[in-house]
């Protein structure tokens, strides 16, 4: 009888500490949401001429991106080709803002079927050309250098475009930079990054 007595005592008394264990040790507590992996990089209001800048090049550095693509730039954008792609290679002379929009989502398709990977390893100021720019519109002068390389350990087949770029911006009625026109100029053999949207627009 005592020995039951006791048993009884003793299991009640394991339950309660056990109790007094797991709610010390919070996990019933509810857990912080979990940030994401890679955050992927993109300025929803760029009140700065360069954060658009950030943005175009993290339009094609993050697949992510892609939907955002058109809004960097205004409704009636327009995309120039250099003049040698167009004499020589067969360019058309313009891109406007459904091609240019088409062309991004294409890229990051095909590249992601051939496990290929892109890089903009500079779009930086151009030396002797500075920036033209006053309250609400700016030319911006930049040179650009553009690697498209396989994930795998064969990097034989790199592709390069490489040439400078004038990007003309203006201020939309909340003060958001855009960009309105893009001018593409060849200033080396190598191809031009006309001619990788090219590739991927038609």
């Amino acid at each position: 009888m005592y020995l039951k007595l006791i048993m009884n005592i003793l299991i009640r008394l394991m339950v309660i500490f056990t109790s007094l264990f797991l709610l010390s040790c919070g996990i019933f507590e509810p857990r912080d949401s979990e940030e994401p992996l890679r955050p992927v990089p993109w300025e929803p209001n760029p009140i700065h001429r360069e954060q658009i800048i950030s943005n175009l090049k993290n339009s094609y550095l993050f697949s992510e991106n892609g939907n955002n693509y058109n809004k960097i730039f205004t409704d009636d954008f327009v995309f120039h080709f250099a003049n040698q792609d167009i004499s020589e290679q067969g360019t058309p002379t313009t891109l406007d803002l459904t091609q240019e929009s088409e062309m991004i989502l294409n890229l990051h398709k095909d590249l992601g079927y051939f496990n290929q990977q892109i890089f903009i390893d500079t779009l930086s100021t151009i030396s002797g050309q500075a920036d033209v720019f006053d309250n609400t519109s700016a030319t911006l002068y930049r040179s650009y250098y553009i690697r498209i390389e396989n994930r795998s350990k064969n990097r034989a087949d790199t592709g390069i475009f490489q040439g400078k770029a004038e990007f003309y911006l203006i201020q939309d009625n909340e003060s958001f930079w855009k960009i309105k026109s893009w001018k593409d100029y060849r200033t080396t053999n190598n191809e031009t990054w006309g001619l990788l949207k090219n590739d991927f627009t038609f």
